[in-house]
């Protein structure tokens, strides 16, 4: 079974209302000439979103995009492909909250899409001058069973805790700072488990949001799941928070990355 039909099978499994999708690129080819250095037209090669939704649609899965806001774009860069063969490459990075559309308005419905990038972000130093890593999130308003909710997508900072611990701030700040109950559905690139806890991820804890995967996995059943302790560090260091203020929606949170190996994680609260 290729990727986007085992992510596909796993998220209608559960069938959530809202997903949260991260790194989920577009790639871009086009040819290169080596005298004048130069790239031509690029042509769409790769594109993970449409590849999803068509392998939701072939299971029976009806889902739309709600807010899809630009993470990284990287302009065409240049390779050799041994033995002789040059090409040019481009990606765009996405952050993604796709919605159900089978349910009728009185059970879900979804409104008021925002999106951003942090003001905070890495910049990379390079011989053609710094490249800036930025960081995005997006947000909707929604409504479970007449349970009005805000729901939020992201993906923090992964090289530089400072960064990520600022970025957490912000969101904190901004998008999460609302009155209605705030579910967080993220790859923070902070460890939660085992110790020591990321100052990102304990920044969130002690601002009053709960953990909603270390409350539905104790830890003897993470270490059983994961195989013991170093399987737990990696399976938890880089898992995706699923972060609550309050209230209980059902809902999932994958983070999809580009082949060869295709990362999530999930869960579902019972309203």
């Amino acid at each position: 079974m290729i990727p986007r039909e085992a992510v596909a099978r796993k998220i209608l499994e559960v069938q959530p209302e809202l997903l949260s999708l991260q790194e989920v690129d577009q790639w871009y080819t086009g040819s290169f000439d080596p005298v004048a250095g130069t790239c031509g037209s690029m042509t769409l090669a790769y594109d993970m979103l449409q590849e999803l939704l068509g392998a939701l649609s072939a299971r029976g899965g009806h889902y739309e995009v709600a807010v899809q806001v630009t993470q990284n774009a990287f302009p065409p860069i240049p390779g050799l492909v041994p033995p002789a063969d040059y090409i040019c490459v481009a990606v765009t990075d996405y952050n993604i909250i796709l919605a159900r559309t089978d349910l009728p308005p009185s059970i879900f419905h979804w409104s008021n899409p925002q999106s951003g990038q942090f003001v905070n972000e890495l910049v990379f130093p390079t011989p053609l001058g710094s490249l800036p890593a930025p960081r995005s999130w997006a947000s909707v308003d929604a409504q479970f069973f007449g349970h009005a909710f805000h729901y939020i997508n992201t993906h923090l900072e992964s090289f530089d805790p400072t960064i990520r611990e600022l970025q957490g701030g912000e969101l904190r700040a901004g998008p999460a700072n609302t009155s209605l109950p705030v579910i967080i559905g993220m790859d923070s690139n902070a460890q939660a488990f085992p110790l020591p806890e990321d100052p990102t991820y304990v920044d969130f804890i002690s601002a009053g949001y709960d953990d909603v995967w270390s409350r539905l996995f104790p830890v003897w059943f993470r270490d059983v799941v994961t195989g013991g302790q170093r399987a737990s560090t990696w399976a938890f260091a880089m898992r995706l928070l699923i972060l609550v203020s309050a209230g209980s929606p059902r809902f999932a949170a994958f983070r999809f990355t580009p082949l060869p190996c295709t990362h999530y994680s999930g869960t579902s609260l019972p309203l």
